[in-house]
């Protein structure tokens, strides 16, 4: 039976079993992370929107909203409560998980933003887009 394309499971290596399912997306998903803690994960979709996924209480957190396309790769930013997100709107945006406001957006990309990660002290973001051109862009505020 094949999964819809609009569901999150989280899989157990040790039990072979899926141990949450997140179905709050209404269209197809991109892309997830785990919160370096453990206790979260994001996941992002063509419905213009990131989720924060509670892990313990297996519920939708919060809903970032301020795409005006598909939200197609999403990362948490190193030592921080922030996540990265890069969308179809070209842009890329950094976003308060504790408030689910946008704190910074970056424009000037010229394709849909595919792929976002940061560097591992979380102070560079990289961006890619169309599968071959890679921006990167400093942070221009420290947390």
């Amino acid at each position: 039976m094949e999964q819809p394309q609009n569901t999150v499971k989280v899989w157990s290596f040790e039990t072979a079993s899926c141990v949450a399912t997140f179905k709050d997306h209404p269209t197809c998903v991109w892309d997830v992370a785990f919160h370096h803690g453990g206790d979260f994960l994001v996941s992002c979709s063509m419905d213009h929107t990131a989720k924060l996924w509670d892990l313990h209480s297996n519920r939708c957190r919060q809903s970032f909203r301020g795409h005006v396309d598909s939200v197609n790769s999403v990362v948490f930013q190193p030592f921080t409560n922030n996540i990265c997100t890069g969308s179809g709107d070209k842009t890329v945006s950094l976003w308060d998980i504790r408030t689910g406001l946008c704190v910074q957006t970056f424009y000037g990309h010229a394709n849909s933003v595919n792929q976002v990660d940061f560097d591992r002290r979380g102070e560079t973001v990289g961006a890619s887009f169309l599968f071959s051109n890679i921006d990167c862009c400093r942070l221009l505020f420290f947390l």
